[in-house]
């Protein structure tokens, strides 16, 4: 996995960020508040840390399999660095993925 993923970024446009545990947030509620739509094209909402990814789509690689993601949401400045402090990549608004160990592949 880990030598596709290198690949990956080597040959594409793509931004690899990760591994790191996923961590579970309602992040549908985000999305109302912001009054967002097409979101349910996507099999996941992603926040990382980084509010520069805001909007970027791509894929959660995960031990159980790949899904289409999409970013909706980052951590909070008053927040800033526990996401890393806890070693987590992102929340998701999956439980079935919580503490998975994964990757978020973004172009």
């Amino acid at each position: 996995m880990i030598v596709f993923l290198i690949g990956l970024l080597f040959y594409t446009d793509f931004a690899i960020y990760g591994p790191g545990a996923v961590s579970y947030a309602p992040l549908e509620m985000v999305v109302s508040n912001r009054g967002w739509e097409g979101t349910e094209a996507f099999e996941v909402l992603v926040a990382p840390a980084d509010c520069r990814l805001l909007a970027r789509q791509g894929w959660l690689v995960t031990e159980s399999g790949t899904y289409s993601a999409l970013v909706v949401d980052c951590e909070s400045p008053e927040d800033e660095g526990d996401l890393k402090r806890q070693g987590l990549l992102l929340d998701a608004n999956r439980l079935d993925l919580l503490s998975e160990e994964g990757w978020l592949i973004l172009r």
